[in-house]
């Protein structure tokens, strides 16, 4: 059943001249719906479509990356939203498990030391790289500050096989590891 029509009087029910009425109405404002479900959308980051995207973009001064897909876009404006300081270790805390998910990521303080440590599961450099900046922006200039990805040592590790070595000489392999290093 039409939508207008489920509110218009029963006496005019079955006349021609209405019916196409409701029938124009009922486009009209299925359409407008459309609208306005798009705006809604567009409202919140994670269902905003590009042209969303672009406004909020446009609005933080976000230059956008052209090889860069409409998720790593989205997640580059929740986190600069997010990155609003002062930070404490549990702001920086939930931070991470926000963008990454809980145990994505591994994050240790050294406040005697001067140290931190954020070692991060993930295969996606964009995402990495946008979100290592964004983390030198707001951590103190006396913390040291290791970012690392987790995938680069599961990547590196699969270069030194039992295979690969086993005829290696004492040698050869501290000069294949030396060279890693360099």
């Amino acid at each position: 059943m039409n939508y207008v029509k489920r509110y218009a009087p029963k006496i005019l029910d079955g006349n021609e001249t209405t019916d196409a009425l409701y029938g124009v109405m009922g486009d009209e404002i299925a359409k407008l719906h459309e609208t306005m479900q798009k705006i809604i959308d567009n409202l919140f980051i994670l269902t905003m479509d590009v042209k969303g995207v672009a406004k909020q973009e446009q609005f933080f001064n976000i230059k956008p990356n052209a090889f860069q897909t409409l998720e790593e876009r989205k997640m580059i404006l929740l986190n600069k939203i997010l990155y609003r300081p002062p930070f404490t270790r549990q702001n920086l805390q939930q931070l991470l498990e926000n963008i990454w998910g809980k145990g994505k990521f591994i994050f240790e303080l050294y406040p005697d030391d001067y140290r931190m440590i954020i070692d991060i599961d993930t295969n996606n450099p964009t995402i990495y790289l946008q979100f290592s900046q964004q983390v030198r922006d707001v951590v103190p200039a006396n913390i040291y500050l290791i970012l690392s990805i987790q995938y680069t040592h599961l990547y590196l590790g699969r270069n030194y096989t039992y295979e690969k070595m086993e005829s290696l000489t004492y040698g050869e392999l501290s000069q294949y590891a030396n060279l890693d290093e360099a």
